[in-house]
């Protein structure tokens, strides 16, 4: 438990590190990962600690001044949906995705960003 919190730490302040440069803007933070079914649980655990963070660092006045959104997604532990709703976390301004990468639903949505970014 306390490694999951430290590393929820952890990425919401490279995260938010790399937007400190960004024009100011509410920075879109898209969490991906499993709300339904057999994974749920820590999907669900993962959401509230992502939350709690987020909440901290809007309390102390967010980055830059700007506050940070969590748009939370239930990839249901499918690739497919995984990528689906990656698409649409970026359709609705998500510059950053933050999920979990021990399941098997990843790779759809490294593979869709590389291409993306590579082109």
């Amino acid at each position: 438990m306390r490694h999951t919190i430290r590393s929820a730490a952890a990425v919401l302040a490279v995260a938010a590190g790399v937007y400190a440069g960004a024009a100011a803007a509410d920075l879109k933070m898209a969490y991906i990962d499993p709300l339904s079914g057999g994974a749920a649980s820590a999907g669900i655990l993962g959401q509230k600690h992502m939350q709690f963070f987020v909440d901290k660092i809007n309390a102390a006045g967010g980055v830059n001044g700007e506050k940070i959104t969590l748009l939370i997604y239930d990839n249901k532990v499918s690739p497919q949906e995984s990528l689906i709703v990656l698409k649409k976390a970026v359709d609705e301004g998500a510059t950053v995705s933050l999920d979990d990468y021990a399941f098997p639903d990843w790779q759809p949505r490294t593979d869709w960003t590389k291409e993306m970014y590579e082109n």
